[in-house]
């Protein structure tokens, strides 16, 4: 059977005659197709059908980086306000290092008046 099926497809010169036909007494209509074109109409679908599957493959995959590229950005932000708190909080200490040092200084030039030096 397969067989038979196989040497009708290796035939390109049959041809299959498809026919609509309407309910209420319209025209039949009939269609004439060559193996030839009906093999290269499945060629092609196959191939149509690769191209999607791969283009919805890349289009996971680009989804996915950049929903990782996202999620990473905000730990990054997260991570750069904090750094900025910190700063700020350091920047603060700093000036009153600072203003200790310059009182100290001054508590330190009052003493070397008072001593002499």
């Amino acid at each position: 059977m397969f067989k038979e099926m196989i040497k009708k497809w290796k035939n390109d010169k049959q041809k299959f005659t498809f026919m609509i036909v309407p309910h209420k007494g319209g025209i039949i209509n009939s269609l004439n197709f060559s193996i030839k074109s009906i093999k290269y109409f499945l060629i092609a679908c196959l191939i149509l059908i690769m191209l999607c599957l791969g283009a919805f493959t890349h289009y996971r995959y680009v989804v996915n980086k950049a929903n990782a590229e996202r999620d990473e950005l905000q730990q990054l932000r997260i991570a750069h306000q904090i750094d900025v708190e910190e700063m700020a909080k350091l920047q603060q200490l700093t000036l009153e290092l600072q203003n200790k040092i310059s009182e100290l200084n001054k508590f330190d030039k009052q003493i070397k008046n008072i001593i002499g030096e």
